[in-house]
């Protein structure tokens, strides 16, 4: 399959590949796996000239980057950071944050714990809200988002009253 995939890229743009350059390029179809097919289509469709190795190269990282921004519902993610590292905690009111709870985030215990941050579980020992009423598909970072806005709608309720 890659070397027919080669064969109609050159014959794309009006080319005949040597030895060589067939090598090449099927090892570079090699390396780009799965995503080879598409970016060879995508060149073909919106290129102008064949595209070299180089710029293949280009197109497989820019493939490989987004497709790591879009979530997978298959992978499990950590529930209290969300494999982002760190972990919200809800602060009372005081001081700067002009009467209003505001979240300050700590590093997490799950591999993705950012180096040089306090880590939450140290500093607090154990999460700070429960589970509750909140559905399953919410994580620990919505749960403290929700109930921040909870405990700031009433602040401002009793501030109206």
């Amino acid at each position: 399959m890659s070397e027919y995939s080669i064969k109609r890229l050159f014959d794309a743009f009006g080319r005949k590949a040597t030895d060589g350059q067939l090598g090449l390029y099927v090892d570079w179809m090699t390396k780009a796996g799965r995503h080879a097919e598409s970016i060879i289509d995508y060149a073909i469709q919106h290129e102008e000239r064949l595209p070299t190795i180089s710029k293949l190269n280009g197109a497989l990282q820019s493939k490989k980057t987004s497709e790591k921004d879009h979530y997978d519902p298959t992978v499990e993610r950590c529930y209290y950071c969300l494999d982002t590292g760190f972990v919200p905690y809800l602060h009372d009111p005081e001081g700067v944050s002009a009467g209003i709870y505001y979240i300050r985030m700590y590093s997490c215990k799950c591999s993705k714990a950012k180096i040089g941050v306090p880590k939450y579980f140290d500093v607090w020992g154990s999460q700070q809200f429960e589970q509750g009423d909140y559905g399953e598909e919410c994580s620990y970072p919505h749960v403290v988002d929700l109930e921040k806005k909870r405990l700031n709608e009433q602040l401002r309720a009793e501030a109206e009253a």
